[in-house]
């Protein structure tokens, strides 16, 4: 067995090569003159390769990455081609919004599977869209990791685990199952036509460190909305946690300013605000696969 890695996935493929005690290499990367992108795998592959590469912005040319690096794998003797892509582009163009429109992450998983073998992900936008693959596939959660940091980090304080909305509930309660908090997510009340009020449907957050539980930051507007409604409730100290921090059009410098007092994000995007390894739950998955 082989991990290889690209350089939007190497600081999870380290990690997974060394729970799985599997050699670990990387996947060279080049231009030609007009930007098309060139990948390299080591030669004469045997066995299992587990290619792990994230599908971070630019998500068009990482998709393009990640699949002609799976083809190079199976092109160069793997018996076994498994993508490990903990973060899918176009994972939240789920269905059709529009008359006309492709459900575009259906097109991504069939082309994903057409190059390879399996295919294992972390905190899927939607599980449910499992089903577009054509292959065995797996979604894994790194929410019990993230708790367990939260316990470590927040020992002996009253804390409370938020979903921004109700799309986050599951994740959030899963996090706060861990770290042993309360939990709640936030709801949209309208008052009046144009005032609509944001506060948790249940738990008191006065007082409370709080921290708000997402898939994913993008932008980072529906954590920035959901921290000034916490303030009016009178939440204590704030903080950021997500499974996938994109962290695009300066999110980060925007939360900080916000009054987040950190960001804590897993391995599953290369990003400066890594606290917690999707490494655990995705071996596990390997592990299934593989036999």
């Amino acid at each position: 067995m082989i991990v290889l890695s690209t350089a939007e996935g190497n600081r999870l493929a380290r990690r997974l090569a060394d729970a799985l005690d599997a050699e670990l290499a990387p996947v060279e990367e080049d231009r030609f003159p007009d930007g098309e992108q060139i990948v390299r795998v080591p030669p004469e592959l045997e066995g299992t390769a587990i290619l792990v590469h994230s599908m971070v912005p630019p998500q068009d040319e990482n998709l393009v990455k990640g699949l002609i690096a799976l083809d190079a794998a199976r092109e160069n003797g793997a018996d076994r081609v498994i993508a490990v892509i903990p973060y899918v582009a176009y994972s939240r163009q789920d269905r059709r919004f529009e008359p006309g429109e492709p459900v575009s992450f259906r097109a991504v998983a069939r082309a994903i599977s057409a190059n390879a073998d399996a295919f294992v992900t972390v905190d899927l936008h939607e599980p449910r869209t499992l089903e577009f693959f054509d292959v065995p596939a797996e979604n894994v959660t790194a929410a019990e990791e993230i708790g367990r940091y939260l316990r470590e980090r927040f020992e002996g304080e009253e804390l409370a685990v938020i979903a921004p909305d109700e799309g986050a509930r599951e994740l959030a309660e899963r996090v706060a199952s861990v770290c042993d908090a309360e939990h709640d997510h936030l709801e949209k009340e309208r008052i009046s036509g144009e005032e609509v009020r944001i506060h948790p449907k249940e738990l008191d957050v006065e007082g409370r460190t709080v921290v708000l539980v997402d898939d994913m930051i993008d932008t980072g507007g529906t954590m920035i909305e959901a921290a000034r409604a916490l303030r009016e409730q009178g939440a204590g100290e704030l903080y950021a946690a997500c499974t996938h921090a994109l962290l695009t059009r300066n999110a980060a410098s925007r939360l900080l300013a916000a009054g987040f007092r950190d960001i804590i994000a897993t391995d599953t995007v290369p990003t400066p605000y890594e606290r917690v390894s999707a490494a655990s739950p995705v071996a596990e998955a390997l592990r299934r696969l593989t036999g």
